[in-house]
């Protein structure tokens, strides 16, 4: 879509509705969005287009660009998708600026986000700005720091989030989306039989990962760690994630061709969670829904060769690498890293979870306290009414302040009102 065809069917400022641009690169990002998106459609009329995937786009957002397609983890990761990633920034820069929407609702991806909407800034000085989980949150040394150049308003997933506020009150708790999936899926015994499987049988969850190289690296080690746990466990029922962003005909190959019987296999992660006694979750957004719904999980990530030798010389500065872990400030989860995470491993790992009921009851205890940190439930719609209020400038005034340099006034001409 040409930027004049969107901009045509706008309306003048006095008449059409308030315009919102979201952007995201992340698969989970682009849950996120459509999740905002269905929030925001729900209570009035909203024009909504942005940069996303197939999730956005079913939740009506016109897409401008398709961004989920070459996510990546690392910088080797990144490097691979650097010329396609620079040239959409590049246009998305042009497009947006030109279109100027009423608000630039940002989701994560820092890499990608931040620089472009430091150029936006830069044409349109009068651009609005609210970033939506914005990058490295989960760290509880966050502060807004450099952000606020650009984030005229944040979205913040944790509660430590509002301490790094600069001053200006652009910090808002809204909680995170993670922990509103369990209202959204049946009961364990329901989810199982929407699958398929006994509901009383045990049941082991398959999460590869949402981008196409973790597919390709992690499902082949995981199906071969299920089928060592068959052997030990011959009735154990096994239920595969199929992430929106990756290709479900590849998915079903790769299982046939590892000649693993009876994988049900599941679009999203809900499910899969939903119905597995233990877990074996990619690093990712997938370890806090699985906290969420109490799942008892071993975490894990392996990346190509180059990636494990990136990890070498430069590893994380962090001590955890599962966010339930980070979150935590403390080992609750199992994780298993690059040339550790085979077949053997993590099927040794699972077996100790699902042989003993004790170690899973300590288990989902253990998880009860992570889940409290991702906030009450309705935090999609939190993050909408925070998107209402940047539109409408009541931002500090909901908090009680102000105006001050993350405020904004009520934008012009929107046809809804506040």
């Amino acid at each position: 879509m040409e930027p004049g065809e969107l901009a045509e069917g706008l309306g003048t400022a006095a008449s059409r509705p308030p315009t919102v641009c979201t952007v995201t690169v992340d698969p989970s990002g682009d849950a996120m969005g459509a999740a905002l998106a269905r929030a925001l459609q729900a209570r009035g009329p909203i024009r909504l287009y942005g940069a996303g995937g197939g999730g956005m786009r079913e939740a009506g957002v016109e897409l401008l660009a398709e961004t989920t397609e070459w996510s990546s983890m690392g910088f080797v990761g990144w490097i691979g998708s650097f010329p396609r990633a620079a040239g959409t920034n590049l246009r998305l820069r042009r497009e947006i600026a030109t279109l100027g929407p009423d608000l630039l609702v940002l989701i994560d991806a820092g890499a990608f986000n931040i620089p472009m909407a430091r150029a936006i800034k830069r044409r349109r000085l009068d651009q609005k700005v609210l970033y939506y989980v914005p990058p490295r949150s989960w760290s509880r040394h966050w502060r807004v720091g450099k952000l606020g150049r650009i984030a005229d308003y944040i979205a913040a997933p944790f509660p430590w989030n509002t301490a790094g506020d600069d001053g200006t009150g652009r910090v808002r708790f809204v909680g995170h989306p993670a922990g509103d999936i369990l209202a959204a899926l049946p009961g364990q015994g329901e989810a199982r039989q929407q699958l398929g499987l006994d509901p009383e049988g045990l049941t082991l969850g398959l999460l590869p990962g949402s981008r196409r190289l973790e597919l390709c690296v992690h499902l082949p080690i995981l199906l071969q760690a299920a089928r060592l746990l068959r052997a030990e466990f011959p009735a154990l029922q096994l239920v595969l994630s199929c992430a929106r962003s990756v290709s479900r005909a590849q998915v079903e190959r790769v299982v046939s061709d590892a000649g693993v019987g009876g994988v049900r296999i599941a679009t999203g992660a809900g499910m899969p969670l939903r119905a597995a006694d233990v877990a074996l979750v990619c690093l990712g957004s997938a370890t806090l829904e699985s906290a969420a719904l109490g799942c008892p999980m071993v975490t894990f990530y392996r990346g190509t060769r180059l990636q494990g030798i990136e990890y070498m010389i430069k590893p994380p500065r962090t001590p955890h690498k599962a966010l339930p872990n980070i979150i935590a400030g403390e080992g609750v989860v199992t994780e298993v890293l690059q040339w550790d995470v085979t077949p053997e491993r993590l099927a040794r790992e699972a077996s100790g979870l699902l042989r003993d009921p004790g170690a899973r009851r300590q288990a989902i205890e253990r998880l009860a306290g992570v889940s409290q940190q991702l906030g009450a439930r309705g935090a999609v719609d939190r993050a909408a009414e925070a998107v209402l209020d940047a539109l409408y400038g009541r931002w500090h005034a909901r908090a009680g302040l102000a105006d001050g340099p993350g405020s904004g006034k009520p934008a012009q001409g929107l046809g809804v009102q506040p």
